[in-house]
């Protein structure tokens, strides 16, 4: 009976082993910077994350994200009045918090469902138009307000809606990543990848990544993501407090998922070398800061080499930036 039990117990465990992502690369952290490493990388087909974890990260604070806050009918976003615009939306945060509105976040409803454009933080008590792109290309009808949130666009989509900003070049890739993975609709919305069931088909086979990104023992301390897909890192994700990125992780793994989806995986290529990641953020780190945006209480910059392009969301009151991210011009 022992024999038998120990000869279960070893398929179980083996079973379980084959079921998790792989890991890639060193078992060894590596800094990124004072205070902030990556750990190694989860693989599974084409795509690797790495987990980023902050030492000391700072604590989430009194921001309230856009998905909590038109859950808790605390935000109102909605069509202008006196007449719609494809580019700007009103928001209106009724809160007592600030409000985080990051760029790529999808918002749905309206006359034609959008994508924000720039990372930027709206006062408490305050309203204000907000630039956004249209991802649904053929309807102009309908209700004047948003009625929630879609995540966030994939990676090619997210940079083309916040550093390109040009709206066809926006309804280019939308029609084109529908189209690869067999998600198109008569309006030509993003919003079947995003929330339908043709994105959740998509995806499913990366779902072990999320559960090996929750099981690690560091969990609580992860601050951001980089996806890399065949050894090329695509996007970088960093927050200031680990409560911040977790009110974020699932739209932007969903994001990362759909962007590797329509990829072929290259044997041995899915994970970069974590000093190819640190790289790749260092050297956009030496570009010039240009301005995006700024409001009464932040500033947004953009940073863009040849190879990558770089927003940053910051606070007077936060020696950290309270968002960055990192976008790769080259796929």
């Amino acid at each position: 009976m022992r024999s038998r039990r120990s000869v279960l117990q070893v398929v179980v465990l083996l079973t379980t082993a084959l079921a998790l992502p792989a890991l890639a690369g060193s078992a060894l952290n590596l800094e990124l910077e004072p205070g902030l490493s990556l750990l190694p990388a989860l693989t599974v087909d084409s795509l690797a994350l790495f987990p980023v974890v902050r030492e000391k990260a700072a604590p989430k604070g009194t921001y309230l994200t856009l998905s909590e806050g038109l859950k808790e009918k605390l935000v109102k976003v909605s069509e202008l009045k006196g007449g719609s615009e494809v580019n700007q939306v009103q928001v209106k945060n009724a809160s007592d918090k600030s409000l985080l509105l990051l760029g790529g976040e999808l918002i749905l409803g309206g006359q034609q469902d959008r994508v924000i454009s720039t990372d930027t933080i709206l006062e408490p008590r305050t309203s204000r138009a907000v630039a956004v792109f249209c991802v649904e290309h053929g309807r102009w009808q309908g209700q004047g307000a948003f009625t929630h949130t879609g995540g966030f666009a994939e990676g090619k989509l997210r940079r083309v809606a916040k550093f390109d900003k040009e709206q066809g070049q926006v309804w280019n890739q939308v029609a084109t990543k529908t189209g690869a993975l067999k998600a198109g609709s008569a309006t030509g919305t993003y919003r079947t990848l995003a929330t339908g069931a043709e994105g959740k088909k998509a995806i499913e086979r990366f779902a072990p990544l999320k559960q090996s990104l929750l099981a690690l023992p560091e969990a609580g301390e992860l601050v951001g993501v980089v996806a890399a897909v065949n050894g090329v890192v695509r996007s970088v994700d960093i927050f200031s407090s680990a409560e911040l990125f977790a009110a974020y992780r699932d739209g932007l793994l969903e994001a990362a998922f759909v962007d590797a989806a329509d990829t072929t995986a290259v044997a041995g290529k899915a994970a970069p070398k974590a000093s190819e990641v640190k790289d790749f953020i260092q050297a956009n780190e030496q570009a010039k800061a240009e301005d995006l945006a700024r409001t009464p209480t932040s500033h947004t910059v953009q940073k863009k080499t040849g190879a990558s392009v770089n927003s940053t969301l910051s606070t007077p009151a936060s020696a950290e930036p309270i968002y960055r991210s990192y976008q790769n011009l080259n796929y």
